[in-house]
């Protein structure tokens, strides 16, 4: 990325992965304002309080929030533990994804089609697995010494293509206790069968979802209820499908 003042004082950025200047100075609480020279500013500031006047639906960098706090930073590795990107959660459920640079520095400009489930490096040496919707959902069931993972952007994100890596595997997933929820984990499930020695979908209703449920239950009820009969089972053989009664 260049960084230069310009003949009138104003500073110039140029970001040469593509990123926007605006989600540049976004991720360091800045505006178009903040580029140009104190006696350019105020100028600015009027013509930009002129264009809001005259077309008050119009959206400019200005008026977008500061960023909140920083709550977590999710790191997504490839198969060996090499960084591949990371995600930044901040307060209010915000999310930024960046990858690593030359040296040290950050692109904050990232694949999020093609990226690996969460904690892969853990996942592939794993006997036992948990399927989660969330890293924040998969942070709190590591803390029980169990290895947990997620799809990289929410229900929507599962691929076919991370179904292979639970070969041989025992798994369980424990989705959101909602519609979007349950569509993940049974989508899931069923590819995953393909290559797991079992899966079972386990509910926590009507707890949220695993998080919600552990701030009021132990690490042993977790347990109890993942040895429990399940919500859906699914064999090695796919034609061989028990299920219970939702909640």
């Amino acid at each position: 990325m260049s960084i230069r003042q310009g003949k009138t004082g104003k500073v110039l950025i140029r970001c040469f992965a593509g990123c926007p200047t605006e989600s540049i100075l976004g991720v360091m609480g800045l505006s178009f304002g903040d580029l140009y020279l104190e006696a350019e500013r105020e100028s600015w500031l009027q013509k930009k309080r002129e264009a809001e006047r005259l077309c008050p639906s119009i959206k400019t960098p200005t008026s977008r929030k500061p960023l909140g706090r920083l709550e977590a930073t999710y790191r997504y590795t490839d198969p060996h533990g090499e960084l591949v990107a990371e995600k930044l959660r901040h307060e209010g459920k915000i999310f930024l994804w960046r990858r690593p640079g030359i040296g040290g520095s950050w692109l904050w400009k990232v694949d999020r089609v093609n990226l690996p489930l969460y904690r892969l490096h853990e996942v592939v040496k794993a006997a036992v697995i948990v399927l989660v919707e969330g890293e924040k959902d998969a942070d709190n069931v590591a803390k029980l010494g169990i290895c947990a993972t997620t799809a990289p952007n929410g229900a929507k994100s599962w691929k076919p293509e991370y179904a292979p890596l639970f070969s041989g595997k025992k798994v369980w997933i424990i989705p959101d206790s909602d519609k979007p929820g349950m569509e993940y984990a049974g989508m899931a499930g069923k590819q995953i069968s393909e290559y797991a020695q079992f899966v079972r979908i386990v509910s926590v209703y009507p707890a949220k979802d695993v998080s919600d449920y552990l701030l009021t239950h132990t690490p042993a009820e977790l347990s109890a209820l993942m040895k429990a009969k399940p919500l859906l089972r699914y064999t090695h053989d796919p034609t061989r499908l028990h299920s219970t009664t939702t909640p």
